[in-house]
């Protein structure tokens, strides 16, 4: 069992949430506001109580059903932290009554680690940049 707290300040958060900005947001321009305006914002807490990593949710309505999406996730290495957000998202989804949870990355071993947890990849996002002249 992982245990966390939903609600968390920003300034809680911030920390965990700027390693996500470094790995999964470099060369995006985002900033913090960028991943946390209108989110949850949860820390995951480690055996000692003390936050280990922090998520950005945002519950999104569909025509089928609620899905619960994480803007970002980070953490402090030295834990297993995929395993324990998983089990973080998959409480948070059944608690908020989505139907699925997901998330976009460019880390090909977090995609790895995901799949080994029963996680799909349900697309693959394309970007261009856009030049002028």
């Amino acid at each position: 069992m992982t245990l966390y707290r939903v609600g968390e300040p920003l300034d809680q958060v911030a920390p965990h949430l700027r390693r996500a900005l470094a790995h999964d947001w470099e060369g995006e321009g985002a900033s913090l506001n960028d991943i946390t305006r209108g989110a949850r914002l949860v820390s995951v807490l480690g055996d000692d109580g003390a936050p280990i990593a922090a998520l950005s949710l945002q519950l999104e309505e569909h025509d089928e059903g609620r899905a619960l999406h994480c803007l970002a996730a980070g953490g402090e290495p030295g834990h297993q932290l995929v395993p324990a957000i998983d089990r973080v998202l998959m409480s948070e989804a059944r608690r908020l009554g989505a139907r699925w949870i997901t998330f976009e990355t460019c880390r090909p071993g977090l995609v790895r680690q995901s799949e080994r947890l029963g996680w799909t990849r349900a697309a693959v996002v394309m970007r261009k940049a856009v030049t002028h002249g």
